[in-house]
């Protein structure tokens, strides 16, 4: 569990979990946090959960998670203020990211979770993926950059790509621009 916290760089790291329930924040500097790592038997367990108001704020955030990052339902969402985001669940469950600004993702931006959904929202901000590969393995996934107020807000998928398995039922793609989607790479 996580309180609030204000400093350079803040690393959090769970063997099984990491519950945020109160803010991280790092100003400038960077917020890693990895919820299935230190473990004494090599495992997929460990989920990052939140409840609110718990907000994640770093220049870049990284979060790593085993058996899913946030949840489904807006308010279990895990909630960032990150200029670059980067996120990986790899063994089972969902990924649900609330982003409150502009945002590039960086390195990786992935559920290897077969079926698991893939879910970013910026309230209002824009959304590039730049290089990065963004993709599911047989589950939905959903970018949305939304707007507030006058200033346009854009999804734009970079070189890297977008992909999800799509060998099931369900694995559905969904791009959303409040102002226009920009597409650079490949979107299967």
């Amino acid at each position: 569990s996580a309180g609030t916290v204000a400093g350079s760089s803040i690393t959090l790291q769970g063997a099984d979990g990491v519950s945020l329930t109160g803010n991280v924040n790092a100003s400038a500097g960077d917020v890693v946090i990895h919820a299935n790592t230190g473990d004494t038997v090599a495992d997929a367990v460990g989920a990052i959960t939140r409840t609110a108001p718990a907000l994640v704020t770093g220049a870049n955030v990284s979060l790593t998670a085993a058996e899913g990052i946030g949840s489904a339902g807006g308010a279990g969402a895990v909630f960032t203020t990150a200029t670059t985001l980067t996120a990986d669940n790899t063994a089972t469950g969902n990924v649900h990211i609330t982003e409150t600004n502009d945002v590039t993702l960086a390195t990786t931006f992935r559920n290897q979770a077969a079926g698991g959904t893939l879910n970013l929202t910026a309230t209002d901000g824009s959304i590039d993926t730049s290089t990065v590969a963004v993709s599911t393995n047989d589950g939905a996934l959903t970018l949305a950059a939304r707007a507030t107020g006058a200033t346009a807000r854009t999804l734009t998928v970079g070189t890297g790509g977008i992909a999800s398995a799509g060998t099931v039922a369900g694995s559905s793609i969904t791009l959303q621009g409040a102002d226009g989607v920009s597409l650079t790479g490949n979107v299967n």
